[in-house]
């Protein structure tokens, strides 16, 4: 079975792609920002990385560059998702 890794900041983005990939067949880690999604890394290795463009901690492109810089992470896919957001 397939891992991905989602990270975003909105809880109902997380749940519906946890949903989706889910009834997909795929095992799903989540997390809310790209520092636990790095951490995340260290420890479990998805197969897939899915990330909104904003995280609590940082935007998508820059957390995309870190896994990019990454020896161990830089060849996982990584999607990054642009849409609407909610005003804060």
């Amino acid at each position: 079975m397939a891992k991905v890794l989602i990270v975003d900041a909105d809880p109902s983005k997380l749940q519906a792609l946890k949903v989706a990939l889910t009834t997909a067949a795929y095992h799903v880690i989540s997390a809310a920002s790209a520092s636990f999604a790095l951490t995340t890394l260290e420890r479990d290795r998805p197969d897939l990385i899915v990330s909104g463009n904003r995280t609590e901690d940082m935007d998508g492109v820059e957390f995309c560059s870190i896994i990019r810089c990454d020896s161990t992470a830089h060849d996982i896919p990584f999607l990054l998702l642009f849409g609407p957001t909610r005003p804060t």
